[in-house]
């Protein structure tokens, strides 16, 4: 909620506290080796490659460098943060619940539309070129939401009670999305609304969903509209693009810095915007020219890791959109989304350790084997929670 906020200080806190998190589970299995080591490791080399550049005297910016450093030590942290703690699958539910609540967050953007321009206690509402609900980038927001919908249907679909309830929050995220006017947002988050009621929903809850998604988007189309209706709209992007490139060819395996990619493109920039150039509007090429070819290579190993992972729970599909919406714009490099994003892949991590352990799972895979030769089977008080994972093939409950 503090993403658009221009204190410092509001960022700080957050940090120390992941770090601090982090360092104390690391000192809790100081005598655990294994529990050390079986982690998201791939995640800190960005950090090792920041401190190379410094060492060697690579980087555009040192300082920027070092706030670079810094962050994705804290990216490291939210992921092994969550990858220790929420191994534990009720506390690990509980903390989707808690995330599933985020859909407020569509329901701010959907009463912005009849109030822009209004003047409430002093405070106008703004449009959504300034802000889309608490975030100051519509993009941003859409990536948010990307990873929030599949979280927010588990919801519904696990839920005992007030399902109706979570349905109805799941269609307003794609309606919120469309309404804020984000065009690679729009087209991802429906195309994830899709798949997810296609492969996982009954048929039977489709048409009605659908049906009230439609209705609601309706309501805020205009801005999106007017967005498409611009002639050559990524033409910028294409000129970035290529200037990022150049900047790769130059030092593809040493990298410019990272974190310095303001201070570097202008000597590559082959057009002036007015202003000033501070992302690649793609993370992949960013990293490429910050870090060298070796960086996106090692996030793209760890990605393909969690990609295996999750593939049993669809809770953490979101990831994959985002990823995508990663390849034309720039939500990995902001450090608000940024540190939710590693968290919500090492809690991938975490849920992969409890499919170890769940003997369901374990009687499953050895289901060829005679009965007798499976011994007694565990008591209910010690089967996982995990359960409502695979209750997403239906939506029974």
């Amino acid at each position: 909620m503090t993403i658009s906020a221009p204190w410092r200080w509001c960022r700080t806190v957050f940090e120390a506290g992941l770090l601090l998190a982090a360092i104390g589970m690391i000192w809790s299995n100081r005598d655990q080796p294994r529990r050390l080591l079986n982690t998201p490791l791939l995640l800190v080399g960005p950090a090792v490659a920041g401190l190379a550049q410094m060492a060697l005297g690579t980087m555009a910016s040192p300082l920027d460098t070092a706030k670079a450093v810094l962050a994705w030590a804290v990216c490291f942290a939210a992921a092994y943060t969550a990858r220790h703690a929420l191994a534990h699958t009720p506390l690990r539910h509980r903390f989707l619940s808690a995330a599933a609540a985020g859909f407020a967050g569509a329901a701010v953007c959907l009463l912005q539309i009849p109030l822009r321009g209004v003047t409430l206690a002093g405070f106008t509402v703004p449009d959504f070129d300034m802000f889309a609900g608490p975030f100051a980038n519509r993009n941003t927001y859409a990536s948010v939401a990307e990873l929030l919908l599949p979280i927010v249907i588990w919801k519904a679909v696990s839920a005992r009670q007030g399902a109706w309830f979570w349905w109805a929050a799941a269609t307003l995220i794609p309606a919120s999305v469309i309404a804020t006017g984000s065009r690679a947002g729009s087209f991802l988050i429906l195309c994830e609304f899709g798949a997810l009621l296609l492969m996982r929903i009954r048929a039977r809850m489709l048409f009605p969903l659908t049906g009230a998604a439609v209705v609601v988007m309706a309501t805020g189309w205009d801005t999106l509209a007017d967005r498409l209706g611009h002639e050559d709209w990524s033409s910028h992007r294409r000129q970035v693009y290529a200037s990022s490139v150049a900047m790769v060819a130059e030092r593809p395996w040493a990298g410019h810095g990272l974190g310095t990619y303001p201070q570097a493109y202008p000597r590559f920039a082959t057009f002036d915007s007015g202003r000033e150039m501070n992302h690649a509007h793609n993370d992949w090429l960013e990293w490429a020219a910050d870090g060298g070819l070796g960086l996106p290579l090692l996030l793209a190993g760890f990605l393909g890791l969690t990609a295996w992972f999750a593939r049993r729970h669809f809770w953490s599909w979101g990831i994959a959109f985002a990823v995508a919406h990663s390849a034309v714009d720039y939500p990995l490099q902001l450090l608000a989304f940024s540190y939710w994003f590693w968290a919500v892949a090492g809690a991938v991590f975490a849920a992969a350790t409890s499919d170890k352990r769940d003997p369901r799972r374990r009687s499953s895979r050895s289901s060829k084997r005679p009965l007798a030769a499976s011994g007694p089977s565990a008591p209910p008080a010690l089967e996982s929670t995990e359960s409502s994972d695979r209750s997403l093939t239906t939506a029974g409950h």
